[in-house]
């Protein structure tokens, strides 16, 4: 035998499985957007930190320059020896004047 349900039942169901339905959906559409967000930080970061690591990169690249520099700025036989194989074996640039 089938159990009688009234309209006010039948409509409560009605309207809590509607709730539920757009909980659900709502929910994963905020998942989603915060998955999108989550990404477009991480790329942010990424990026950020590829700038601060060619930065960085830079200043140690124009320590170095102006280390060999102080280094070679003696008229030393063995500093100009030294700043030619450097120069061929490095990507530093000198300036000319340096090495003679």
């Amino acid at each position: 035998m089938r159990t009688f349900l009234s309209l006010p039942w039948k409509i409560l169901a009605l309207i809590l499985g509607a709730l539920l339905f757009m909980t659900v959906i709502l929910t994963s559409f905020a998942l989603v957007k915060m998955e999108q967000d989550f990404r477009l930080q991480q790329e942010k970061q990424l990026q950020l930190r590829q700038q601060q690591f060619e930065h960085l990169n830079l200043l140690l690249e124009n320590q170095l320059r102006s280390w060999v520099e102080s280094f070679t700025d003696g008229c030393n036989p063995r500093a100009a020896r030294f700043c030619a194989i450097f120069r061929r074996n490095s990507r530093v640039i000198l300036r000319p004047s340096l090495c003679i």
